[in-house]
């Protein structure tokens, strides 16, 4: 196996995302602008087809992707199904599988067969273009949300990665602090607009567009990180499971007193719970990016909160009420969680009562709710849920863009400490986070992705129980598959990035160590040498 950048995948990821976000600055520099503006339109498009424009597709395809499932929502909400599009001569009625990428297959193609011959070649591209698909479906996402990150903020910020061994096995912590924003949130966004789709178009329609691509792209996103994880064994599932479980349910950081401490190892990297994971995200975006970013982004969602008024019909708009309903029930228990000392109980009641929204329906706008019966009322519960979130998130970045606007204006105009009012900013954002339903969110989102890498796992495992260890020989090679199955070396070992914390704090001490080491080296050389010259 080899040791670098690329051997890993979460190395490779980290590894992609910082090269991705570095050229957001170099858009942005002020040589580069000089310099296109010196060199020409002609020589501009050279330059730009050779440094950034890889980024650049890679972030506009992403964003397509979004838009498309939104085009055929908005096509089905106005009655416009596949028989019409076909009718109407359009290239929306059907679906593109094989894509003009395959096409750069070929002078890679080429060049293995001068190389290697045709056989080998040939071998070689047809058995890596699973992997290679799937791999790099994941590393574009990376790259784009990257170039997002870098566009929205103005900074590239560094990334580390490190050279770790390629047969060290990733935690599912790991994992999840690493793709969770760039990878797992969109892939929900894009898994609910499909399913929106799908079942707004289940009946009365001309048929539907099975968009295997997109579902393709979401599933790629989820579970890629656990199929290029190498040893899927059954202790290290169970490891896995237990220490994602408690990063899920730690109640580290909740309380308003470890607020400096959240941002601090938000920053660092180092959070050891979904809530401290979270609430540093929160803080880092409501209290670090330019207000112009945050209101435009307000503004953006606002549009589409009017768009969305005015596209839902009205059965589906009645079962917003249920929810308003619920989400006062949940305000109750999250209140009673900050004045109780953060009881995790209650934190967990607060989002285990939406379930709830099914029975009460009837109560809140009658038997529309439950008539003919639920199960034939799903699509409306889920669809209208779905436009509740969304509202629910857009007024949540109203009270926090006001909260940031406050700050602003007593920073310049209140003769008030610094240290004060970003205190204050972080405590409206805290209850923000846990009021307005984002950390409930985040704790399903959590549980989904455990209960993903939990099935691929398991599948995995079984793969790699059989003969020959077919799953390791696949990403490792030969020589790892034959281990013994009963090797335990990798069990019980703290996290990558702990490990990394605990080799940068015992550097110092390393050194002193092994400058006495030395000194006893060069003492005992000595005294050899004096017993050789007596005898």
């Amino acid at each position: 196996f080899e040791k670098g950048r690329e051997s890993t995948f979460n190395a490779a990821s980290n590894f992609f995302s910082k090269i991705s976000g570095g050229s957001v600055a170099v858009i942005r520099s002020r040589d580069n602008h000089l310099l296109c503006e010196r060199i020409g339109i002609l020589h501009s498009l050279s330059f730009y087809f050779t440094s950034v424009a890889f980024y650049v597709s890679n972030y506009i395809v992403d964003v397509s992707i979004h838009l498309y499932v939104l085009l055929f929502i908005a096509f089905t909400l106005a009655n416009m199904d596949l028989g019409r599009l076909h009718r109407l001569g359009t290239s929306f009625s059907s679906e593109w599988i094989v894509s003009m990428g395959v096409v750069s297959l070929v002078p890679q193609v080429f060049e293995m067969v001068l190389e290697y011959g045709a056989i080998h070649a040939i071998k070689d591209a047809v058995g890596g273009l699973f992997a290679a698909t799937w791999f790099f479906v994941f590393q574009n996402k990376g790259i784009a949300s990257a170039m997002r990150s870098g566009a929205v903020t103005g900074v590239a910020r560094y990334v580390f990665t490190g050279r770790p061994m390629a047969n060290q096995h990733q935690t599912w912590r790991d994992s999840f602090v690493t793709y969770a924003k760039s990878h797992y949130q969109p892939a929900f966004s894009l898994l609910s607009g499909y399913l929106v789709y799908h079942t707004l178009a289940r009946s009365g329609f001309e048929g539907r567009l099975p968009m295997l691509l997109i579902a393709l792209s979401f599933t790629a996103w989820f579970v890629t990180p656990v199929v290029f994880n190498p040893f899927p064994r059954w202790s290290l599932i169970r490891q896995d499971l237990q220490d994602f479980g408690v990063f899920i349910n730690g109640r580290a950081g909740m309380d308003r007193l470890d607020l400096a401490d959240v941002v601090d190892r938000g920053q660092r990297g180092r959070a050891r719970t979904l809530f401290e994971f979270g609430l540093a995200d929160e803080i880092s975006t409501w209290g670090e990016q330019p207000l112009f970013v945050l209101a435009l982004q307000l503004l953006t969602r606002g549009v589409g909160a009017i768009l969305l008024g005015l596209a839902l019909p009205a059965e589906i708009t009645d079962f917003l009420w249920i929810y308003a309903v619920t989400l006062s029930l949940q305000w109750l228990l999250v209140f009673a969680f900050f004045a109780c000392d953060q009881n995790n109980h209650l934190l967990i009641s607060s989002f285990i009562v939406w379930p709830a929204a099914l029975v009460a329906g009837r109560w809140v706008i009658g038997h529309r709710a439950s008539s003919p019966g639920i199960c034939e009322r799903l699509p409306e519960y889920f669809i209208s849920l779905i436009a509740f979130l969304y509202l629910l998130g857009l007024f949540k970045r109203c009270v926090l863009l006001t909260s940031r606007l406050l700050y602003c204006f007593r920073r310049h105009c209140c003769p008030v400490g610094e240290v004060e009012l970003r205190s204050r900013l972080h405590e409206s954002i805290r209850l923000a986070y846990v009021y307005f339903f984002s950390h409930q969110l985040r704790c399903v989102q959590a549980y989904a992705v455990l209960l993903c890498n939990l099935a691929v796992s398991l599948a995995l495992a079984l793969v790699d129980s059989l003969p020959g260890r077919p799953h390791t020989w696949w990403l490792l090679n030969a020589e790892l598959a034959g281990t013994r199955g009963a090797a335990r070396y990798l069990e019980k070992q703290p996290a990558f990035l702990e490990q990394e914390a605990q080799r940068s704090s015992a550097s110092s001490s390393g050194e002193d160590s092994d400058a006495s080491s030395d000194t006893a080296a060069t003492s005992q050389s000595r005294s050899n040498l004096m017993a050789s010259r007596r005898r």
